[in-house]
């Protein structure tokens, strides 16, 4: 918790440093309920990761970068009857009350966090309830998030609707050419014939000629290894184990 609540502070003391990454404990202990990279695929989208972040339906105002200038915009567009979302996750003003949010904690990363995990929870079970698979429920309820409903954020604004754009994020958040394995999804292949396991072609076969230093690989000595390493991770080589 100690730890936490540091991380905390020294986001929000040092927010126009901080960048994705830094926020991944406080993602993981605030919102525990949803994926992490889901999460912070929202809070790209909705503040590019700055807790003081403000938007205005329907317009736009100069982003603050500390709590006071938060605060005097925040009452600067109470003045001007505007309605607007605040921090990390964009928790709209009107719903502050109901995620016991007021307009100084509505920036606190962990607090903005919670309040965005309960609305969009509330959002996935209604669209569950419905009938909807994990997928496409989690889509629905990203649009619920949006608007209020499972329409409007699949509406396209210059190509893009608010889903597609969560979506795009959460593909470049991953990173990775080959995506991460999923231990839940089993596969395994038809065979068409007897034997058919056995026969490999030749277009699926990786021939890999050259070892790390650029020699014929194919001309090396066959290596041995020790009995216990079923991989083959380490090779005997002159009394020694080398990876």
């Amino acid at each position: 918790m100690k730890k936490l609540i540091y991380i905390t502070l020294f986001l929000m003391a040092y927010s126009s440093n901080a960048n994705a990454n830094d926020y991944d404990d406080v993602i993981k202990s605030c919102s525990p309920n949803v994926a992490p990279e889901t999460m912070r695929a929202i809070i790209r989208v909705e503040s590019s990761f700055n807790p003081y972040a403000i938007g205005v339906v329907g317009g736009e105002v100069k982003q603050p970068k500390t709590l006071d200038e938060a605060l005097k915009t925040v009452q600067k567009l109470k003045k001007e009857k505007l309605n607007f979302s605040m921090g990390l996750a964009q928790i709209n003003r009107y719903n502050l009350s109901k995620y016991n949010l007021t307009e100084v904690s509505v920036f606190n990363p962990c607090s903005n966090l919670k309040a965005s995990e309960a609305i969009l929870s509330e959002c996935f079970q209604r669209a569950k309830s419905e009938g909807s698979n994990d997928q496409v429920a989690l889509q629905k309820a990203l649009s619920c998030y949006f608007a209020g409903n499972f329409s409007t954020g699949f509406k396209k604004s210059k190509g893009l609707s608010y889903v597609d754009k969560i979506k795009r994020v959460a593909l470049a958040n991953e990173g990775f050419l080959v995506p991460k394995i999923n231990p839940k999804v089993d596969y395994t292949p038809t065979p068409k014939g007897k034997g058919e396991f056995e026969k490999v072609k030749e277009s699926e076969k990786v021939f890999n000629p050259k070892d790390s230093n650029g020699n014929d690989d194919s001309k090396q000595k066959e290596k041995k290894y020790y009995e216990w390493d079923l991989f083959n991770d380490f090779a005997l080589e002159g009394g020694m184990y080398m990876k």
